[in-house]
């Protein structure tokens, strides 16, 4: 945690949301529980932070461009044994609890990189309509297989496959 917030923002925002967790009554009784409930939050934890590491997010976002600027390439990692490394993580969360574990972090991911879609400017006299077209653009169903192909799903389901499979058949 500690980590994901250094890389995202800053030293200070890392150390502050470690505290918070190390903090949280409930996070401490579940992990020393006998469930896999912690290696799940572990493995889905490393693979967003693999994701923040691999991909160009480590500059500090509280002070970078703002996200109109941004692009999904930007924050994408551009190495295939990236990608295969972040979904092999997913594939030993699925291991781990199911299929929430490869649906939980791509989700996340997804949304993310929804959330960074650049959006187009329009003219000060154009409709509200037109406006809130614009805003809820990023979501629609266009830009989210545009999104799928471009986190390469299919190296997502192969690498899960390669690590989860075995254990499912």
């Amino acid at each position: 945690t500690y980590h994901v917030g250094k890389n995202l923002f800053s030293a200070q925002v890392g150390w502050w949301a470690g505290l918070v967790l190390a903090t949280c009554i409930l996070f401490n009784v579940v992990s020393r529980a006998a469930t896999p409930d912690t290696y799940l939050t572990f493995f889905v934890t490393l693979s967003l932070y693999l994701f923040v590491c691999y991909g160009k997010i480590s500059s500090n976002l509280s002070t970078s461009s703002p996200p109109k600027e941004r692009s999904v390439h930007q924050v994408l990692p551009t190495k295939w044994r990236h990608f295969a490394t972040i979904y092999a993580v997913m594939g030993f969360a699925t291991l781990v609890k199911g299929p929430i574990g490869f649906l939980f972090p791509m989700a996340v991911i997804g949304f993310f990189l929804m959330c960074m879609t650049p959006r187009r400017e329009l003219p000060e006299n154009s409709s509200r309509w037109r406006q809130w077209r614009e805003i809820v653009r990023p979501f629609g169903p266009g830009n989210f297989f545009t999104l799928l192909w471009k986190m390469r799903i299919f190296t997502a389901i192969a690498m899960t496959l390669a690590v989860a499979g075995p254990w499912f058949l």
